[in-house]
């Protein structure tokens, strides 16, 4: 299909529009739009850096240099009495407040971004983009994330 050439920079534009929304809104706090997902994800439970690493499906050094920023700011610790080797993280009361506000801004990007779109379409779009996140996962070897 000859329209489906389109897809790598539909793909890279929709991933450039969601970083650069996000580095717009947080601009002025000490974190970059690069974290939200991380805010996101520990929002949900705690979890070790591999875990972090697995699921934001970015690479181990880009996991551990925004972990150690967190940390460093104030957003995000280690569990106490965990073992050294499967350390969880979890987020302070400070991050827990900031991962509210990664909340709705991922809500309020959705929701600019899928405007005038009908919802039939939207179920249609996301069942499709589903699947062709499967068929990159099988094209590559990997059954789960790319990163790990």
């Amino acid at each position: 299909m000859e329209n489906n050439l389109g897809f790598p920079e539909k793909f890279q534009l929709l991933h450039k529009s969601l970083q650069l929304y996000f580095n717009k809104e947080l601009k002025d706090s000490e974190i970059s739009g690069g974290s939200v997902f991380y805010f996101l994800l520990l929002n949900k439970e705690n979890m070790t850096q591999a875990e972090l690493t697995k699921h934001s499906q970015r690479d181990k050094a880009h996991t551990n240099r925004v972990i150690t920023h967190l940390i460093n700011k104030g957003y995000v610790s280690y569990v106490e009495n965990e073992s050294v080797k499967n350390k969880k993280l979890s987020l302070t009361e400070k991050g827990s407040t900031f991962a509210k506000n990664c909340k709705q801004l991922f809500k309020d990007y959705i929701c600019k971004l899928t405007s005038g779109i009908d919802k039939k379409d939207l179920e249609a779009t996301s069942k499709v983009l589903e699947q062709l996140a499967n068929n990159a996962k099988k094209m590559i070897g990997k059954s789960e994330d790319i990163y790990v």
